[in-house]
C-alpha cells in the first residue's frame, strides 16, 4: 500500500487494516519502517478528526490491566523491563513500536488507542483539555462518573464511535425530529424487526445507532454524543437486556438529543435505574416528562391508567397497544415512567431480548 496523507474515513479504515498486517514486521526491516510511517499518518488523521474520542495509551493499558488483574510485574513481558514498565506507566517513556506490537498482540489493546500521544501529568494544556471534555459530560449515576474518570467509558465510547463511522447517512438536522418522526418510530415497536427498522429510520435522519456491549462490569445502559464530524451517536449496551428496555433507553437518548443538544453538543451517559430515580438530575426529569407524552397521548393515558389500577395485568397492556397501534412494550415503558421503578412492569410483557445486531429473540 502506498503511503500518503489520509484525508477520508475510507482511507483511514484502509490504513488501520493495513497496519495490522505489519505488526509482525522484523526489527530494522523495511516493513518496520513502513509500520512507523503509517503509524504517523494515522496519528495525524486521528488528531484532526477524533480529538477526544480515543483514550490515551496509558489509560488503555491501565484499563486492560484492571480487566485482566495484571500487576506491573506482569507487564514486563510486554514493555521490556521493570524500569521500562515504571517509566511507561508514569508517562516518562513513550511506547516503542515493539511495545505497541506486544500490547496489541498479547493483550488485544487496539492499535489506534496505543498510537495516541500520552499526555504527561505536568502538561497543563492537556489536563485542561481533559477537564473541558469532562465538563460537557452529563452522567446520571455516580458509578458511571467514576468509570469515565478512569477512562473505561471513554474506551467504550471510542469503540462505539468507530462502529458509527462505518455507517453512511445524510447530515443531521434537529428539525427532522418532528411529531411525525416520533409517531413513526414508536409505531415500529409493533413489528418483530422493530429495532432493526428503528436503526434504519434513525440512519435516514442522520443519526448513528450502535449497540456495543462493554468489556467491563458497568451499569451503563445508553449514551448520546457526537462524533468529531458533528454526527450524533446513540449508543446502547443492552445491560438490562429486555425489549422494553431497548425501546425506553433508545427513546430516552433520542429525547436528550432533541432537548439538550440544540445549542452546544454534549455527552450523556445514562443508567436506566438512575434515570427513573426521583433524585435524578434535572435533564433526566425533563426527558421523562417529554417521553410520557410521546409514548402515549395524554388523553389516552387517563383511560389506560384507570384500567391498570383496576386490573394490573397483561390484558390492559395488550388492549392499549392494539388501540394505539404500538407494541405492548411501549405501554410498559409508559407505566414504568409513571411508577418510577425499573421492574414494575417486567412481568406484564414477554421476556424478549435484543441482540447486538438489533435482532429480537425469546
Amino acid at each position: 500500500m502506498k503511503a500518503k496523507v489520509i484525508k477520508t474515513e475510507a482511507e483511514y479504515e484502509t490504513a488501520l487494516a493495513y497496519i495490522e498486517t505489519l505488526m509482525d514486521a522484523d526489527p530494522n526491516s523495511p516493513q518496520e519502517d513502513e509500520l512507523e510511517l503509517f503509524s504517523m499518518l494515522i496519528e495525524k488523521y486521528e488528531e484532526e478528526n477524533f480529538p477526544i474520542d480515543l483514550p490515551n495509551p496509558i489509560e488503555a493499558i491501565l484499563f486492560r490491566m484492571d480487566q485482566e488483574g495484571l500487576t506491573a510485574k506482569d507487564m514486563i513481558k510486554y514493555l521490556g523491563s521493570q524500569s521500562k514498565v515504571s517509566e511507561v506507566l508514569n508517562r516518562k517513556r513513550p511506547l516503542s513500536l515493539a511495545m505497541i506490537r506486544a500490547l496489541n498482540q498479547g493483550l488485544g489493546i487496539p492499535v489506534e488507542a496505543l498510537l495516541q500521544p500520552a499526555a504527561r501529568p505536568e502538561n497543563s494544556a492537556a489536563i485542561e483539555l481533559d477537564q473541558a471534555a469532562s465538563a460537557t459530560a452529563f452522567i446520571n449515576c455516580f458509578a458511571l462518573a467514576n468509570q469515565l474518570q478512569r477512562g473505561e467509558l471513554k474506551m467504550w465510547q471510542s469503540q462505539a464511535v468507530q462502529m458509527a463511522l462505518k455507517q453512511p447517512g445524510p447530515p443531521f438536522e434537529r428539525s427532522r425530529l418532528d411529531e411525525t418522526f416520533w409517531r413513526d418510530l414508536i409505531g415500529l415497536s409493533r413489528f418483530t424487526k422493530g429495532p432493526q427498522m428503528a436503526g434504519e429510520l434513525l440512519n435516514r435522519k442522520g443519526i448513528h445507532l450502535v449497540v456495543h456491549k462493554p468489556n467491563i462490569k458497568t451499569e451503563l445502559d445508553g449514551a448520546c454524543f457526537f462524533t468529531a464530524q458533528n454526527r450524533p451517536v446513540i449508543g446502547l449496551t443492552l445491560y438490562h437486556n429486555r425489549l422494553e428496555d431497548f425501546w425506553l433507553m433508545l427513546l430516552h437518548q433520542l429525547v436528550h438529543l432533541y432537548l439538550h443538544q440544540d445549542k452546544e453538543p454534549a455527552q450523556f451517559f445514562d443508567s436506566l435505574v438512575c434515570a427513573l430515580d426521583k433524585a435524578a438530575p434535572a435533564q433526566e426529569r425533563e426527558v421523562n416528562q417529554f417521553l410520557k407524552d410521546i409514548l402515549v397521548p395524554p388523553a389516552a393515558w387517563q383511560t389506560i391508567w384507570q384500567d391498570y389500577q383496576k386490573d394490573a395485568s397483561e390484558v390492559v397492556l395488550e388492549k392499549a397497544a392494539q388501540t394505539l397501534e404500538v407494541g405492548p412494550e411501549i405501554i410498559a415503558c409508559r407505566l414504568r415512567l409513571e411508577s418510577r421503578t425499573y421492574d414494575k412492569t417486567s412481568s406484564l410483557v414477554a421476556p424478549k431480548k435484543v441482540s447486538e445486531k438489533l435482532e429480537v429473540y425469546g
